[in-house]
């Protein structure tokens, strides 16, 4: 079962990030006209693999699901920011660096699931 999901709206959003119960969530803001976008997806499903257990990664097309860019203050794509347990973590990233994605990954794990 894949932790991957592609979100199409505001309740989706919020049901997903309920749904994740104790589990980091990285959202990832993208467009499919980025072209960084859809080089760092690979990297992100190794990611998603990697800590199958401890994360659920949300993708969010921001031409598709508008109010959630707005409501976040996406700017530029990619963009990833994180919750847990319902809350936006301090953090993010914007631009298509899967290893800074997996450091911020690291560091929340390390101070949430202790």
């Amino acid at each position: 079962m894949s932790n991957i999901f592609h979100i199409e709206d505001e309740k989706d959003f919020q049901q997903q990030l309920a749904n994740a119960g104790e589990k980091l969530v990285v959202v990832d803001f993208f467009a499919m006209w980025c072209g960084p976008c859809q080089s760092v997806n690979p990297k992100l499903e190794i990611i998603a693999e990697k800590y199958s257990e401890k994360i659920v990664i949300l993708k969010i097309d921001t031409d598709k699901c508008r109010p959630l860019k707005l409501k976040y203050g996406i700017r530029y794509v990619p963009t990833f920011i994180f919750f847990w347990n319902g809350e936006r973590l301090d953090g993010i990233v914007d631009e298509a660096n899967s290893r800074k994605v997996e450091n911020y990954i690291e560091k929340y794990l390390a101070t949430t699931h202790n």
